[in-house]
């Protein structure tokens, strides 16, 4: 009788181009865990062409998505896109930054208060890698001499390029030389498939930049002009020139307030009549055409709107009490409560303190959709 175990046969190799069509199927989690089965397996998860295939996978097949929660004091949450919300991401970058975009699971960081010398970072929460931008050219000496002791003034807006298949960020400058002279526009773009930058022409003529937003190609602020008049200025990176686009109108002696956000992949403008809590909601239709979706009577409820989900209905913060709401824009009204016990005010752990709910008003909040990716896994700069 023979009692020798028998030998194992080893097992055939799978078909050519079949391991992609597996893993892209898969939650980032475990992809990353697949790494460690073999060689092949590594090198097919961290090629770049698998990167692209994961994530063109995960927007059109519409897997689970996530919500972005951040503010302008550096301080970020990433919970599921339900009502249950539940915190998914806890890991935060170590630096104290604030976010300026968010794009095929990249968020692009940097400082508050920018300065020509300021670090620029694209973090991918779900592969927990942090990419050191390389230096612009704001950066180098001359510009340091050059605008010391001036007026300058500068605004970044990061997103993807459809056009060119690439991730951008756009750095604007805009400085004055002199008091009382007109202001000019310097203009660096980054693009993340040559990792490096590229000064362009430009030229706004304005004094103020608000936060932007980037669609489909191109970056849009609330810009003030320098007799003191607000528009919409676009930055395309596909023609990388400026244009202006005019706001909605208004005939009131009251000072607005306006926000650009996206809305279904298209532009939208909160315009916030602050002596009356109401915020209307616009939306660009073609030809640069406006079109109000709806008016918000926030009546001491609800805080500003902070963005939109990814079925297209808005999140507003409750100020009487530490939730959110969902609010559909179609039937005028809020549908849902977006409340969990892990939903944290960015980062705050106590939150029944008066003192907490007091310092929490005086930020500004922001949720923006949220997926998964694999993007800059193959990326050999990152840290």
């Amino acid at each position: 009788m023979n009692f020798n175990s028998p030998q194992k046969r080893p097992v055939p190799p799978l078909p050519p181009g079949i391991l992609p069509e597996i893993f892209k199927r898969l939650p980032v989690r475990y992809v990353l865990r697949c790494r460690c089965v073999q060689k092949s397996w590594y090198r097919v998860i961290h090629s770049s062409s698998f990167i692209t295939l994961h994530l063109n996978y995960q927007i059109n097949s519409q897997r689970k998505r996530y919500l972005l929660f951040h503010s302008n004091y550096s301080s970020y949450s990433i919970h599921s896109d339900n009502n249950k919300c539940r915190l998914s991401y806890n890991w935060y970058p170590n630096v104290s930054l604030t976010s300026y975009g968010t794009s095929g699971g990249l968020i692009c960081l940097s400082d508050l208060c920018l300065d020509y010398s300021s670090h620029i970072y694209l973090w991918n929460p779900a592969i927990r890698m942090l990419k050191a931008l390389p230096p612009s050219s704001f950066f180098s000496n001359i510009f340091v001499l050059d605008f010391k002791g001036y007026v300058y003034k500068l605004s970044l807006a990061f997103g993807y390029s459809p056009h060119v298949d690439d991730y951008k960020v756009v750095k604007v400058m805009i400085y004055c030389m002199e008091e009382y002279a007109k202001w000019l526009t310097v203009v660096d773009v980054y693009s993340l498939r040559s990792n490096s930058w590229k000064r362009v022409g430009g030229d706004l003529s304005c004094c103020k930049l608000s936060r932007p937003v980037f669609i489909n190609g191109a970056a849009y602020w609330v810009a003030k002009k320098s007799h003191g008049k607000k528009i919409i200025v676009c930055f395309d990176t596909e023609n990388e020139i400026f244009r202006e686009i005019l706001l909605p109108q208004y005939d009131c002696l009251y000072k607005l307030n306006y926000f650009v956000q996206e809305f279904c992949e298209s532009l939208c403008v909160f315009v916030n009549h602050r002596p009356l809590g109401v915020v209307d909601v616009w939306v660009m239709e073609e030809a640069d055409v406006w079109k109000k979706k709806t008016s918000i009577n926030l009546g001491g409820i609800y805080g500003l709107p902070m963005g939109f989900r990814s079925n297209g209905q808005m999140v507003l913060r409750m100020l009487n009490e530490f939730g959110y709401v969902s609010y559909n824009l179609e039937k005028d009204k809020a549908e849902q409560v977006l409340k969990s016990q892990r939903l944290r005010q960015f980062g705050y752990i106590n939150t029944t303190s008066k003192d907490v709910a007091d310092s929490l008003d005086q930020k500004v909040y922001f949720v923006n959709p949220f997926m998964e990716s694999l993007l800059l896994l193959d990326d050999k700069l990152g840290f």
